[in-house]
């Protein structure tokens, strides 16, 4: 997360795997965005933003019978 320390946002993790990052209201979302497409596209890690649903993540549908 060092690299993304230079961006207006802010994060908590729930645990070693997971965060929520915060943009703060000030920052430039596209460079914060583009960061993070940059660290996913180098494997440092995977991220969803809370418009996407993605399927088997955090905010996808649940399955039927749930």
């Amino acid at each position: 997360m060092a690299s993304l320390q230079t961006l207006e946002l802010s994060w908590e993790g729930c645990d070693d795997r997971f965060a929520a990052l915060d943009v703060h209201p000030d920052a430039n979302y596209d460079a914060v965005y583009d960061k993070l497409c940059e660290l996913h596209k180098d494997k440092v890690l995977g991220f969803e933003t809370c418009e996407a649903r993605v399927p088997g993540g955090f905010d996808a549908a649940p399955l039927d019978g749930d």
